[in-house]
């Protein structure tokens, strides 16, 4: 039994079998800077012997031997345990703050410190929770570890915060700033396998990545996109050919409700079959061939009679275009 982290070894299960070392040196450490280490800092440090963080991480780096002791501006000191892998960001583990003490955050490390997490606990919990299913993994090659399926909702605004509490169980909340821009990542989850994290900014839209098992993530995320259909905003593209990729993957999965909700004007159930027929008769990509953007138009459009369907973009952005409208011939 743990007496700070139940949550996270709950979402861990029996994946990785963990066995408790009794970190002497980061003790021995402790003593010899006259620091006394917060209990459920300590505790994860017994607990993680196979460095689990840095496995659900972008690769970030995770220190639990002998932290480098920062001290803040407001005079606030800490243990660092965890730099993003290109230098990006910092967490520090407060000191003399209990024993499940905040964890601040610092973009690229330097001033400004936050609180991201208002404990230690719940910052271990949340790098798991998002990162788990977020990345796949091949027992067969120790190396091989890539961006797996997830699902991603982007909307105007952030009212599905109040669906989603009376519909889902909210765990943990951590935050963050970035050159001058405060984000709030909430989190939820309908089941073990089924998770849900939501990106919030003043200046931004929202986004809501959906990880867990595969077939019950592409099912929640048909589900959120029709309770959200008023607020969603549908994704762009920088190539013609990510746009039919984009549109080939989900009629190869049946997913009906994501192609509806990509597009600006949305389509009817008959427009959406015939470019299923089109895409089994000839795949898209293949219909769609080495064909580009144009450098000039702001409107720009595929297919044809000979398609049998009409797929027509809108340039929002210098380099980024809009699936407008699906329509027939």
């Amino acid at each position: 039994m743990s007496k700070y982290h139940d949550r996270t070894l709950a979402l861990l299960g029996r994946e990785i079998a963990f066995g408790g070392h009794s970190a002497l040196e980061l003790i021995e450490w402790a003593k010899a800077h006259d620091i006394t280490l917060p209990a459920a800092y300590l505790e994860w440090a017994q607990l993680d012997r196979k460095n689990i963080l840095h496995k659900y991480s972008n690769d970030d780096w995770f220190g639990f031997h002998e932290p480098e002791i920062v001290t803040t501006s407001e005079g606030i000191r800490g243990l660092l345990f965890n730099r993003e892998n290109q230098g990006n960001f910092d967490k520090i583990v407060q000191l003399d703050k209990g024993d499940d003490p905040p964890v601040l955050f610092a973009w690229t490390g330097a001033e400004p410190w936050m609180v991201c997490a208002k404990r230690f606990s719940d910052c271990i919990f949340a790098q798991i929770f998002d990162w788990q299913y977020w990345l796949e993994f091949d027992s067969d090659d120790p190396d091989y570890k890539e961006i797996g399926y997830c699902g991603e909702i982007e909307l105007q605004t952030d009212r599905c915060l109040t669906f989603l509490r009376e519909h889902f169980s909210e765990l943990v909340t951590t935050q963050y700033t970035i050159e001058g821009k405060h984000f709030i990542e909430y989190r939820f989850w309908r089941s073990l396998k089924e998770r849900i994290t939501v990106i919030t900014c003043k200046e931004e839209t929202t986004h809501i990545r959906i990880t867990g098992e595969e077939s019950l993530v592409m099912t929640l995320e048909e589900e959120l996109l029709e309770a959200f259909a008023d607020d969603v905003v549908p994704p762009t593209f920088n190539s013609v050919l990510w746009a039919i990729d984009f549109l080939s993957a989900r009629i190869d999965r049946a997913q009906q409700t994501m192609i509806r909700h990509a597009c600006k004007i949305k389509p009817d159930q008959n427009i959406i079959d015939q470019l299923t027929a089109a895409h089994r008769e000839v795949p898209l990509r293949e219909r769609a061939g080495n064909i580009t953007f144009p450098d000039k138009e702001s409107e720009f459009t595929l297919g044809g009679n000979d398609w049998g369907i009409v797929i027509r973009f809108r340039q929002v952005s210098p380099y980024r275009w809009r699936l407008e409208e699906l329509m027939l011939p």
